[in-house]
């Protein structure tokens, strides 16, 4: 029953519903807008430059031309040439750890508009609050970001398939709950720039597991989930979707494990992975 709390507990910080704002999230945590028609409970947005519009879920781009309109977080300029970005994005309150190593992975591009070359840029920090003139770290800087495949490509060539992944590391050295911010600043651009989905996943440290994990990886080339256990056997691997359904489940006896996970459909899940009578989570995503 323990075991069982835990996972629905994280799955609920993963897919982000029934959540109180007040009590932060746990890594890993994952945000796929093209689900969404509107900004998720706990998320917030502010227009500092008071000029519209502002961050919003827009839901009427078929990037793909599949037939079905692609949700996006976006921010638009006011007019072409002439309004300046000054907003931002906040995720809900996460919690992170000092000396942890995480990776925030942004799924993102750019589109210009009337045949305008949108060149575009934005700011990652750590912020104590969601609001801008808050305590706040600078993590990264994403700038020249020009329009990345072809709007309304059905060719494989699309915004979504062709979209940037930030893959930044950060390692926080105060522990505590803290959120994430984008802070669109591009200036003077006609270019609408997206946000598909963000991903914060930590690195297992050698210790994390048992004291012994080496590995948990997917391989998506090979459509493998790898686990490796240094001292005591896996024996069990079992995988979840973000409803928390298992889609998967098998048992082993041994200390290296490849399963193939070829058969699943793409997209996020959890493998709880059960090794010498202890239990971890794991997101990832197959591509």
């Amino acid at each position: 029953m323990k075991k069982t709390t835990q996972l629905f507990l994280l799955l609920t910080s993963l897919i982000g519903f029934g959540q109180n704002c007040t009590t932060a999230l746990t890594i890993p945590f994952s945000e796929n807008f093209q689900a969404q028609t509107t900004f998720p409970a706990c998320w917030a947005t502010e227009n500092t430059d008071n000029t519209n519009p502002v961050w919003a879920i827009n839901s009427a781009i078929d990037t793909n031309q599949d037939g079905t309109d692609d949700h996006v977080a976006m921010i638009s300029p006011n007019s072409v040439g002439v309004t300046s970005k000054n907003d931002w994005l906040f995720t809900p309150k996460l919690s992170f750890t000092a000396g942890t190593a995480y990776t925030i992975d942004i799924t993102y591009n750019t589109v210009g508009l009337g045949g305008v070359v949108s060149n575009q840029r934005f700011d990652l920090y750590l912020i104590d609050t969601q609001n801008s003139t808050a305590n706040k770290t600078l993590i990264a800087s994403y700038d020249n970001i020009t329009m990345n495949g072809t709007l309304y490509s059905n060719t494989g060539n699309d915004l979504l398939s062709q979209a940037y992944h930030s893959n930044t590391p950060f390692t926080p050295t105060t522990s505590g709950d803290y959120h994430l911010a984008l802070h669109a600043n591009q200036t003077n651009n006609a270019g609408h720039l997206m946000v598909f989905e963000i991903d914060v996943t930590s690195t297992l440290s050698a210790n994390s597991f048992n004291n012994d994990i080496s590995v948990i990886k997917y391989n998506n080339k090979d459509k493998n989930l790898e686990v490796s256990n240094s001292n005591n056997n896996i024996d069990t691997i079992e995988v979840y979707n973000l409803l928390g359904q298992s889609v998967k489940k098998n048992n082993f006896n041994t200390k290296n494990v490849s399963l193939s996970l070829a058969e699943l459909p793409n997209g996020v899940y959890i493998a709880q992975i059960t090794a010498g009578n202890k239990t971890t989570t794991r997101k990832f995503i197959k591509q």
